[in-house]
């Protein structure tokens, strides 16, 4: 069964409101999602131009992780976003920020080296985590993310965190086992499901 476009815009509406959605539901928003034609990794590739700060060991898992979400969201991180990611290989970086195609971007998504030795599914789930922060506009405080990944055991995980492992869960479920990607989510550690 095909959903419309309006049914869509109302569930997405509803899930943003924080409201638990049926698995019904769960399952309309991902099926509208998977007509959706997603962009080929290198097309995504050739478009962020991703050698200039990305490293070579990331480009292809990176350009991969990018292509399973929905094309809006990866207009947006594109348009809005400098995506860093080095390999152990690089001890450091320099990005002069007053440079003028740095000052056309919001933000920036910084990954971690050893990112890129994971399983493609951790690969995916933490690349699409962190872009869902960059198209929420969360305004995300390092230190209190670290606190929450130090421990398995926690409470008081900040909405943002949730929202962004959640949306993660739902742009990937038709490539992952949906089980699998909730395992790595946090909200699922607290029992927030």
């Amino acid at each position: 069964m095909t959903i419309t476009k309006q049914r869509y815009k109302a569930l997405h509406k509803k899930e943003e409101s924080g409201k638990p959605l049926t698995e019904q539901e769960w399952g309309d928003l991902t099926e509208y999602q998977s007509e959706e034609e997603m962009y080929s990794p290198e097309m995504i590739d050739y478009s962020f131009d991703l050698g200039s700060s990305v490293s070579e060991c990331a480009r292809a898992p990176l350009a991969k992780a990018l292509s399973l979400l929905p094309h809006e969201v990866v207009d947006f991180i594109e348009e809005n976003c400098l995506i860093i990611a080095l390999d152990e290989n690089n001890n450091g970086a320099y990005h002069d920020f007053r440079n003028p195609e740095f000052q056309k971007k919001a933000g920036f998504i910084l990954f971690n080296s050893t990112l890129w030795r994971k399983k493609p599914i951790e690969i995916d789930f933490t690349v699409a985590h962190e872009v869902v922060h960059a198209f929420k506009g969360d305004i995300v405080n390092p230190k209190e993310e670290r606190k929450f990944d130090s421990r398995k055991k926690y409470k008081g995980l900040p909405k943002e965190e949730i929202r962004a492992d959640r949306l993660a869960v739902k742009w990937l479920s038709k490539y992952h086992s949906k089980k699998s990607l909730m395992k790595l989510g946090s909200y699922l550690k607290i029992g927030n499901r």
